[in-house]
């Protein structure tokens, strides 16, 4: 009995992890269950009678996917770094998951469209998880005159997550990476 869970185990990573590579590729309405069995090398059979649905399967997939980008903002938020480089780096690992990911966008508009409420509720609780770490942020960046004092805490956030929402096609190049950052940077100021 042992050897089956641990067969089941590794197909379902398998085909969590076939399906994260996916969402790299594809937007989440053209990846089909021949794609996913095709590339973790299973059968249809197989990735029903481990998840039940497709619809299932990408919502864990998007599950895996917010809590490692939330995690990932979290540990930047909570570095030992200046104020001015937790800012930079947050907003640079914004604009490099939308590069590194050309089909992030559709992610989030699956995942805000409500078209699955038990993604866009984990979503919307990942991020409250993560509003000490911004709260902190937003204090450190008001003591060390990053951010003017007429900026609310509540207006910081709008703006951050009004930046994060810039497009790839703004920043093609290193150097307008750079010039990005350094505006937002001095934007808050």
């Amino acid at each position: 009995m042992g050897k089956h869970i641990e067969r089941t185990l590794k197909k379902r990573n398998d085909i969590l992890e076939a399906t994260k590579l996916l969402l790299k590729e594809k937007s989440i309405h053209h990846i089909t269950i021949d794609d996913i069995k095709k590339r973790a090398h299973v059968s249809q059979v197989t990735i029903y009678n481990i998840f039940g649905s497709k619809d299932i399967l990408i919502t864990e997939v998007l599950k895996l996917h917010a809590n490692e980008a939330i995690c990932s903002v979290v540990k930047i938020l909570e570095s030992d770094c200046s104020a001015y480089d937790k800012l930079m780096n947050y907003f640079k690992f914004t604009f490099n998951t939308f590069t590194e990911n050309p089909y992030q966008e559709s992610i989030q508009e699956y995942v805000y469209s409500g078209l699955n409420k038990e993604i866009k509720d984990y979503v919307l609780n990942l991020y409250q998880g993560s509003y000490p770490a911004m709260i902190k942020l937003y204090t450190s960046c008001l003591e060390a005159k990053l951010i003017r004092p007429s900026i609310t805490m509540e207006l910081f956030f709008q703006m951050c997550d009004m930046y994060t929402q810039i497009k790839p096609k703004f920043y093609a190049s290193k150097e307008q990476l750079d010039n990005l950052l350094e505006s937002i940077i001095k934007s808050f100021a």
